[in-house]
C-alpha cells in the first residue's frame, strides 16, 4: 500500500538518487545540465549533488512530499509555497552545493538564465502553489501511481495548507496533455532556448 508523508532528512540521499534515475533523460535536466563543464564527476554524479542541494533547500523553504511503497520512497515531489522564490544562483550560494561549483564553468552564465526565464515564466501569480518537481520510481512509472500521488497526497496536502490553485509545468506535450486529463487547464506556452536547441514548456494550473 502506497503512503504519503514529507521527506525525512536522513533520506535526502536516497530520494537524489531516485530523482537521477527518474530525470536524467528529462528534455529540460538534459539541456540544463548535461553540457556542463564536467570535471571529476559524471553528469549522474553532478545532477546527484545538485538534487540533494534542492531537497534540503525545500525541506526548509517548502514541501518535500514522498510516496512510500512499505518503507521503501517510490516517489518524490516538490511544492514550492506562495511567495517562495528560489533559484539556481541561490543554490550556488548555498555551502553545500561550493563543492561541485567547477562543474559550472563557462555555461554557467547560460544556464542560469535558462532557469531563472524558466521560472519567472511559470509562477504566474504571487499567491499559487507551484508543484516543482514529480518524480516517480523507475518502475512504478505508470499513470495510476503517479495519478495516486497527486490526487491523494499532493492535492490533499497543498488544500491543508490553504492553497487553492496549483500550477506545474510540463515539457513535452504528451505530458502537458496527462495533467489535463487530471483537471489542470493551459494557461501559456513558450520555447526556452538552451543554446541550439529550443525547449517547449507548457504552464498549467488547477484550482482545488
Amino acid at each position: 500500500m502506497i503512503r504519503y508523508q514529507r521527506l525525512g532528512r536522513s533520506e535526502i540521499v536516497y530520494t537524489a538518487a531516485l530523482m537521477v534515475r527518474a530525470l536524467k533523460a528529462n528534455p529540460v535536466v538534459v539541456n540544463t545540465f548535461m553540457n556542463l563543464s564536467q570535471r571529476n564527476l559524471s553528469y549522474e554524479q553532478g545532477l546527484c549533488q545538485y538534487f540533494q542541494t534542492e531537497l534540503a533547500i525545500y525541506l526548509r523553504k517548502g514541501i518535500v512530499l514522498v510516496a512510500k511503497d512499505d518503507l521503501r520512497i517510490v516517489g518524490v515531489s516538490i511544492l514550492v509555497k506562495p511567495h517562495t522564490h528560489i533559484g539556481l544562483v541561490q543554490c550556488l550560494r548555498l555551502r553545500r552545493l561550493t563543492s561541485i561549483l567547477d562543474l559550472f564553468k563557462t555555461s554557467l552564465r547560460r544556464e542560469i538564465r535558462m532557469f531563472n526565464n524558466r521560472n519567472r515564466y511559470l509562477r504566474m501569480q504571487s499567491n499559487n502553489w507551484e508543484l516543482r518537481l514529480l518524480a516517480v520510481e523507475l518502475g512504478y512509472q505508470d499513470q495510476k501511481i503517479e495519478t495516486d500521488f497527486l490526487k491523494q497526497g499532493i492535492f490533499p496536502t497543498v488544500m491543508d495548507c490553504g492553497g487553492t490553485l496549483l500550477t506545474v509545468k510540463a515539457s513535452s506535450r504528451l505530458r502537458a496533455l496527462y495533467f489535463q486529463n487530471i483537471g489542470f487547464q493551459i494557461n501559456n506556452f513558450k520555447s526556452l532556448k538552451s543554446g541550439q536547441q529550443s525547449v517547449p514548456i507548457w504552464g498549467l494550473s488547477k484550482v482545488l
